[in-house]
C-alpha cells in the first residue's frame, strides 16, 4: 500500500523481483555448485536487467548514438520515455544481497514468502535506504521483537526521528536556495557565491540524506527492528578511505562485500587491487544516476582512494616514519612527531575540501555547468553576489554543524547511554519543545535528494 501510493503500476515490478529471487534462492540452495552459478547468474541478470531498462537504457543508447555521430556514422534513434520507479536502486541491491548470500552459504533461503516480501518492501527504508542486507534484517522477522508497548525504545526512536527532521527541514531545506541559485546560474555568479554554493550543497546533501536515514532508523525502532547505521560524522574523516567508512555506509559496505571482494579484492597483487577499487567506485558513481557526471564523481573518488592506498603501501613497506625517528635525536624526534600530526590534520582538511568540490559533479546537470562553476571559482570571477540574509543563514548553519560534529565526536557514547534510559515525562516535554521550535524554523519543503536514485 505504501509503494502503491506513489504509482500502483510499479507494484508488479517489485513483486516480480520478489517472486523471482525468492524461488531462485531456494533452487540455488538445493542445486550442485555448477548449477548454482547458473541460477545466481539468472538472478543477477533479472535484477540488473530490470534496473538497466528503467534507469540506464536511455543513457547507454544516447551515449552510443552521440559517440557514433562524433565518428561520422550519423545514427538517429528515438529514446524511450520511461518513469524511474522510486527506490529501485535500493531494493534491487537488497534483493541481490539475498541471492548472493544464499549462494555463498552465509544464510539459508527464507521459507516464508511473506517474510521475504516484507524484507524487500519494508517501508521505512524502501525508497531511500539505508540498503539493508538480507542477513541483517531477515533474522529479525523470525522473532517477535516487541512483546509489550513498554519495550518500545521510545526515547531512542523519537530522538532519531526528530534528529532526521531537523537535519532535513531545518538545515537542508533552509540552505537549499543557495545551492539552487548557484547551480542554476553557473555562468554569472561570483566566485564567492560559487564557494558558498559548494559549501551549502555539501551540507545540504549530508543533512538531506542522513536525515532520511535517521527517520528510517527511528521508525524501524518504533516497530521493533534495527536498521544499520548509514552515516558516522563523514566530514570528520581523516582520509578518503575513512570518508567512505562514514558516508552512505550501507552502500559502501555493499559495494565492498558484493563487488570489490567478488572481483578479487586485494588478494591478487597491487595492480589488480587498484583496478578493482577504481572499477568499484566507477560503478558506485553510476549507481547514483544515469549521467557521466556521476561516473566522473565516482571515478575521482576511486582515483584518490588508489593514490592514497599506494602511498600508504610505500610508506609501510619502507617503514619511512620509524626510519626517520631512529636517525634523529630526541629533540628532532619531537619536532618530527609534531610535524607528522600537523600533516595528518592538513591532509584531513584536504580530504574534506576535495570531497566538497567533487559534490559539484554530483549536483551539476552536465560538465558544462561544472566547468562554469570551477572556472568562476578559480578565476575569481566578478558577478552576482550572495545577499547578506542568505550568507548569514549559511554561516549560522556552518557554526551549528561544527558544534554538532564536535559534540558527536567527543560525547557520542555518552549521548547513546542517555538515550538508552527509560522514557520519562520531562523527556516528553523536552521533545515537544524541540519539535515546536523545529517546525517554526523549517524551510520550504524540498523533495529528498536520494528519492531519484
Amino acid at each position: 500500500m505504501f509503494y502503491a501510493a506513489w504509482d500502483v503500476r510499479f507494484i508488479f515490478l517489485i513483486l516480480f523481483t520478489t517472486l523471482s529471487d525468492f524461488f531462485l534462492a531456494k533452487k540455488i540452495y538445493c542445486e550442485k555448485p555448477l548449477n548454482q552459478k547458473w541460477l545466481l547468474s539468472i538472478s543477477i541478470s533479472i535484477d540488473l536487467g530490470i534496473l538497466c531498462v528503467f534507469k540506464y537504457y536511455n543513457f547507454f543508447i544516447g551515449s552510443f548514438i552521440q559517440f557514433a555521430n562524433v565518428i561520422g556514422l550519423g545514427i538517429s534513434y528515438q529514446l524511450v520515455n520511461t518513469v524511474l520507479p522510486v527506490g529501485i536502486s535500493f531494493y534491487t541491491f537488497q534483493s541481490l544481497s539475498y541471492t548472493i548470500d544464499v549462494y555463498r552459504s552465509e544464510i539459508k533461503p527464507e521459507n516464508s514468502f511473506l517474510n521475504y516480501a516484507l524484507f524487500l518492501s519494508f517501508f521505512p527504508q524502501l525508497v531511500a535506504g539505508p540498503i539493508v542486507k538480507a542477513k541483517e534484517l531477515l533474522p529479525q522477522f523470525k522473532i517477535k521483537p516487541i512483546k509489550t508497548i513498554s519495550e518500545i525504545p521510545l526515547k531512542l526512536s523519537l530522538y532519531y526521528i526528530l534528529l532526521g527532521y531537523i537535519k532535513k527541514s531545518v538545515i537542508a531545506d533552509n540552505i537549499a536556495i543557495i545551492s539552487d541559485i548557484v547551480f542554476a546560474n553557473s555562468t554569472i555568479v561570483s566566485w564567492s557565491f560559487v564557494l558558498l554554493g559548494v559549501i551549502a550543497y555539501s551540507i545540504q546533501i549530508y543533512c538531506d540524506f542522513s536525515g532520511y536515514s535517521d527517520i528510517a532508523v527511528g521508525v524501524a525502532f518504533l516497530l521493533g527492528f534495527q536498521l544499520p547505521e548509514n552515516f558516522r560524522l563523514p566530514y570528520m574523516a581523516t582520509s578518503f578511505r575513512d570518508f567512505w567508512n562514514r558516508w552512505h555506509i550501507s552502500l559502501s559496505s555493499w559495494l565492498r562485500e558484493y563487488l570489490y571482494i567478488s572481483l578479487g579484492g586485494n588478494h591478487r597483487g597491487e595492480f589488480r587491487t587498484y583496478r578493482n577499487l577504481l572499477f568499484t567506485m566507477l560503478l558506485g558513481g553510476l549507481w547514483h544516476g544515469a549521467n557521466w557526471t556521476f561516473i566522473f564523481w565516482g571515478g575521482m573518488h576511486g582515483l584518490f582512494l588508489t593514490i592514497e592506498r599506494s602511498f600508504m603501501n610505500i610508506s609501510t613497506t619502507l617503514n619511512v616514519h620509524n626510519c626517520f625517528l631512529n636517525l634523529v635525536g630526541e629533540r628532532s624526534r619531537t619536532i618530527l612527531l609534531i610535524l607528522s600530526k600537523l600533516f595528518r590534520v592538513l591532509y584531513a582538511v584536504f580530504v574534506v575540501c576535495m570531497v566538497c568540490l567533487l559534490w559539484v559533479f554530483f549536483r551539476a546537470e552536465n560538465f558544462q555547468v561544472a566547468y562554469s562553476l570551477f572556472s568562476g571559482l578559480f578565476d575569481r570571477r566578478v558577478g552576482v553576489d550572495c545577499n547578506y540574509f542568505l550568507s548569514m543563514r549559511l554561516f549560522y548553519v556552518i557554526f551549528f554543524m561544527v558544534i554538532a560534529h564536535l559534540l558527536g565526536w567527543c560525547y557520542g557514547d555518552s549521548i547513546e547511554k542517555v538515550l538508552g534510559k527509560r522514557f520519562t515525562w520531562y523527556n516528553g516535554l523536552l521533545f515537544a519543545i524541540v519539535i515546536m521550535v523545529a517546525v517554526l524554523l523549517s524551510g520550504d519543503t524540498k523533495p529528498f535528494i536520494y528519492f531519484v536514485f
